[in-house]
């Protein structure tokens, strides 16, 4: 049964593509809590001349899973959230992670839709694509 529920909120997976020595990269996962908005409130958004930024601040409601280096977790306010939304490499995490949460998009499939609905460019999301 589909239940209509205008403020939920999701635990999705993010995938962070952190870089490292030597040019390369290191995929780490965290879990973002992400507040749906409906489409017309994401659109404002932008419409608005906001930001990925912008729109992060207003859906990112919690996190688990992020530590520094000693271990301990990382706990979730305004600042934090600010500053790790300020990150480039977490922010492209978080914008594809959002994106395919409120898309329906499933974690494995390897399609990117945007936040205007149609399917995100290679350029867009960072991604190769595989020959067909």
């Amino acid at each position: 049964m589909f239940v209509l529920d205008a403020k939920r909120i999701v635990k999705w997976p993010v995938d962070v593509d952190q870089p490292v020595d030597g040019g390369g990269t290191e995929t780490r996962q965290f879990t973002a809590h992400f507040q749906l908005l409906p489409q017309s409130e994401i659109d404002a958004v932008f419409a608005g001349n906001g930001t990925d930024a912008t729109l992060l601040n207003q859906v990112l409601v919690g996190w688990g899973g992020i530590t520094i280096e000693d271990g301990g977790e990382i706990r979730f306010d305004e600042i934090r959230r600010a500053a790790l939304v300020d990150i480039p490499y977490v922010r492209r995490g978080l914008m594809r992670a959002y994106i395919a949460c409120i898309s329906g998009v499933k974690r494995k499939n390897s399609v990117t839709p945007s936040a205007t609905g149609r399917a995100a460019t290679d350029a867009e999301t960072g991604t190769k694509s595989k020959p067909t």
